[in-house]
């Protein structure tokens, strides 16, 4: 028997108590994950995740558009053929595109890049070693790149990629003892990381301000 599993949207408005708007329930044929949203500039809202509802034997990256009550206006697929996709985090680029962060393969940081009807523009795989949980915290930076986080738990480390518009690595820079998932561009152009050191004894959260190429502050 499949899974028949659901994936609740709730948007919430604050007016004078917290008020519900809508809650909606999609109902797909197995197990589906939703991991980030945003609202675009045309008041819709847009998902990312994963599902195995068009391949029961594969996780593809799964993104849907939802108008401003919720209601579906199209959902569509993305990843590798054969391959385990994981979508972690979106935005909205410069250039009204967008783009995700996340996993291919078994630990590999994966970025993808799409228009605003779903289409494919580009998909990056980026070299990993150990046990690391893809791609993170994507963003744009000032000079109109690309940068996200990858997370190592094998080094108990993480590294901050920077990327061309194309996906290419331009640099990246690794810091010890810092398992992070969060990370921002700062005003003065360099990078704010923050997670947490895990040592055998204890975990402690850990924050690193870097300049504009990565190199700690």
């Amino acid at each position: 028997m499949k899974l028949i599993t659901t994936l609740t949207l709730i948007v919430i408005m604050k007016i004078s108590i917290a008020q519900v708007l809508f809650n909606k329930t999609y109902v797909k044929p197995d197990l589906d994950y939703a991991d980030a949203v945003i609202e675009r500039q045309d008041g819709n809202y847009l998902i990312a995740g994963s599902s195995q509802s068009q391949n029961l034997t594969d996780y593809d990256i799964n993104i849907m558009l939802v108008d401003s009550i919720g209601n579906i206006i199209w959902n569509k697929y993305l990843g590798i053929a054969d391959t385990l996709e994981f979508a972690y985090s979106i935005i909205e680029t410069s250039d009204n595109n967008y783009l995700i962060s996340g996993l291919t393969g078994n630990s590999y940081p994966y970025l993808i890049k799409f228009d605003s009807s779903g289409t494919l523009i580009w998909d990056k795989k980026f070299d990993s070693n150990g046990f690391c949980r893809g791609g993170y915290s994507v963003g744009e930076t000032v000079d109109t790149n690309y940068f996200f986080v990858r997370p190592n738990y094998s080094f108990n480390s993480s590294t901050l990629f920077k990327t061309n518009l194309q996906g290419d690595t331009l640099w990246t820079r690794s810091y010890d003892t810092l398992n992070c998932f969060a990370a921002i561009q700062t005003l003065d152009s360099g990078f704010a990381l923050i997670g947490n050191n895990t040592s055998m004894f204890n975990q402690e959260i850990k924050f690193i301000k870097t300049n504009s190429v990565g190199d700690t502050i």
